[in-house]
C-alpha cells in the first residue's frame, strides 16, 4: 500500500493474496503518503506501531477510561520513550461512545435504549468462542460476547463511555488528554437506533 501510494507501480506475491502490477490513480495529495493509523489492543502491537513510525488508535471502546490510560496510552508513551521518538511526532487516538445532554441523568435516559440495542446487536454477531491457532493477542476476544451482554448502569455509563452533561464529558475528555496524552478523540456518536 505504501509503495502504491508513493506513485510506483507495485505488485504483491503474498501468502494469501496475489495482486498483479497496479498503479494507484489518482495519486494521494499527501506526500510521501497519507498518514497511516493502526489500531492496537495489546502491548506487542503498540510496540510494532511505534517501530514502524505510524500513528496509533488504541484500546477498545467500552473499556474503563482508567484502563485506556494505564494499559494503552501509558504503554504508547513508554514505547515512544524507549525508541527516542519525540512526543508529538506520532499521534495517538481513541474511539469512544459519546452522548451529551443537559444533565448526566438525562444523557443516560436518552441514550440508554440505543446504546443497549447497539451492545445487543454487536454481541449477537460475536462468536461464542474464538480459536485462532494459539495466537495470544486474540485470546481476550473469547469472552467479548458475554462482556458486551453484561454492560449496564453505572458500570457502563460512568466508567466506559463519554455519556453525561457537558461538564462530565469535558472532565472525562480532559482526563484522557491531560493524564493520558491523548491527541485525537474519535467520537462514536451515531450508535444504536
Amino acid at each position: 500500500i505504501l509503495r502504491a501510494w508513493t506513485g510506483e507501480q507495485t505488485s504483491l506475491e503474498g501468502r494469501f493474496w496475489k495482486i498483479p502490477e497496479i498503479e494507484v490513480v489518482p495519486k494521494p495529495l499527501q506526500q510521501p503518503t497519507p498518514p497511516v493509523w493502526i489500531t492496537a489492543t495489546s502491548a506487542s502491537t503498540i510496540a510494532m506501531i511505534a517501530d514502524r513510525g505510524f500513528h496509533a488508535l488504541l484500546g477498545s471502546y467500552l473499556t474503563p477510561l482508567t484502563e485506556i490510560k494505564e494499559s494503552f496510552l501509558d504503554e504508547w508513551e513508554r514505547a515512544l520513550v524507549e525508541r527516542g521518538i519525540p512526543r508529538g511526532r506520532l499521534a495517538v487516538g481513541h474511539n469512544q461512545h459519546v452522548y451529551v445532554a443537559e444533565t448526566d441523568e438525562k444523557a443516560v435516559e436518552e441514550c440508554e435504549e440505543h446504546l443497549k440495542w447497539y451492545l445487543k446487536t454487536v454481541s449477537s454477531v460475536c462468536p461464542k468462542t474464538i480459536v485462532v491457532n494459539g495466537i495470544p493477542q486474540y485470546a481476550e476476544y473469547g469472552g467479548f460476547r458475554e462482556y458486551l451482554a453484561n454492560l449496564d448502569g453505572d458500570f457502563l455509563f460512568k466508567e466506559r463511555t463519554l455519556v453525561g452533561s457537558p461538564e462530565t464529558v469535558i472532565e472525562k475528555i480532559r482526563y484522557l488528554r491531560d493524564e493520558g496524552n491523548l491527541d485525537v478523540l474519535v467520537p462514536f456518536m451515531n450508535f444504536g437506533t
